[in-house]
């Protein structure tokens, strides 16, 4: 019986643990997207000016903000689903806590991904000038 209550007990502390800390981790999360969002949006307003001058966007870059573009959409569509973290019930609403232990788990992963894409930008430029095709012939 020590042994069934060794091996289990870590198990609910953890999942005690995502329950006690789902609000703290949606507001992390709410926070760490926002400042992606932000990183993304300063990045694209230097490619588009780099564009408007003519330059070529690098691979590296073009590839991290799809990176990040799709951790936003994720990130958005799994704080949507916040609200169904609550049960209904004549006395009002109730968290669902399997739900809730399960969302909060969800929000620490994204998070720790987040937090992976905005570390992953760091580029020496963003972009680099095409050779011109014009061509001069001697007369």
């Amino acid at each position: 019986m020590d042994i069934i209550v060794s091996v289990a007990s870590p198990f609910v502390q953890r999942q005690f643990s995502y329950i006690l800390s789902y609000q703290e981790n949606l507001q992390r999360l709410e926070t760490k997207v926002q400042r992606l969002e932000d990183t993304k949006a300063s990045l694209e307003h230097s490619v588009v000016e780099a564009e408007r001058n003519g330059e070529k966007i690098e691979d590296i870059v073009q590839n991290w903000l799809k990176k990040a573009n799709a951790t936003v959409v994720e990130t958005k569509r799994l704080i949507d689903i916040e609200g169904h973290a609550e049960v209904g019930c004549c006395l009002g609403q109730f968290p669902n806590l399997w739900t809730r232990s399960q969302l909060s788990k969800k929000f620490e992963e994204m998070i720790r991904q987040i937090s992976e894409v905005l570390a992953n930008r760091n580029f020496d430029r963003i972009s680099y000038r095409v050779p011109s095709e014009v061509t001069i012939t001697p007369p």
